[in-house]
């Protein structure tokens, strides 16, 4: 379920949010009705959950061991799903995520992410927008106001990625280290309906594929959300 945090900054409710799939992932969705965090190690930015330069040394003068502590299992207890905030689609992230012809985007909200996680399921899960952070000067606890947070490192990256304008859906799993033994992935349920504001398929979709999309919708209970093709 959705938890708050007096040190992390969750965006308006009203906030629009997408996600863009494969059709394989997409079909992942509704068939599992769960949203899938991926570890953070997995990602593919080798960054992902280190200190900056700039903090990295501050740290270590200043705290003893506590820069090595934060870098080293600790980012094998992240696991997170990401989305963009934008208040349309976005032409790079169909072809960096998705496909132009064959690729599907998901429209929801800040409001609809925190209400679609039941709160049946007690694993809390923390949503912020990624502080991009510059390698050399800026901080990664930007996220968390400056103050150092473990969280904080959930929610960070380089400013090479700042296009992405992404937010994420953090869980932080205090059991999980970077070995076999805990998993690349985990499955958290979601409400659909509740979840999906709009679907779009690609802006270069033939209408056949848009009338498959809609036929997808309805076999799974969700007819009632609208599928527009991408006006790009």
């Amino acid at each position: 379920m959705y938890q708050s945090h007096k040190r992390i900054l969750t965006p308006n409710d009203a906030a629009p949010v997408w996600h863009y799939f494969t059709l394989p992932k997409f079909l992942g969705l509704l068939e599992s009705s769960a949203l899938y965090f991926s570890r953070q190690d997995q990602f593919d930015d080798l960054a992902e959950g280190r200190l900056s330069r700039w903090d990295k040394d501050y740290l270590s003068h200043r705290a003893g061991s506590l820069a090595e502590y934060m870098e080293s299992d600790q980012r094998g207890c992240y696991y997170a799903n990401c989305w963009t905030m934008s208040d349309s689609d976005e032409y790079v992230l169909w072809n960096t995520y998705a496909s132009l012809v064959d690729g599907v985007a998901v429209k929801s909200s800040i409001g609809r992410l925190k209400k679609a996680l039941p709160k049946s399921d007690e694993r809390s899960i923390y949503i912020s927008g990624v502080n991009y952070y510059d390698e050399t000067v800026g901080s990664t606890f930007k996220a968390s106001g400056g103050i150092v947070n473990l969280l904080a490192l959930g929610f960070s990256k380089r400013s090479y990625f700042r296009a992405e304008k992404e937010v994420r859906l953090l869980f932080h799993d205090n059991e999980a280290r970077l070995d076999d033994k805990s998993p690349r992935g985990l499955q958290f349920p979601i409400d659909l309906n509740t979840l999906i504001e709009e679907v779009y398929v690609a802006p270069k979709s033939y209408q056949w594929f848009e009338e498959a999309v809609s036929h997808l919708m309805e076999l799974y209970g969700l007819e009632k959300i609208p599928v527009r093709r991408s006006p790009i």
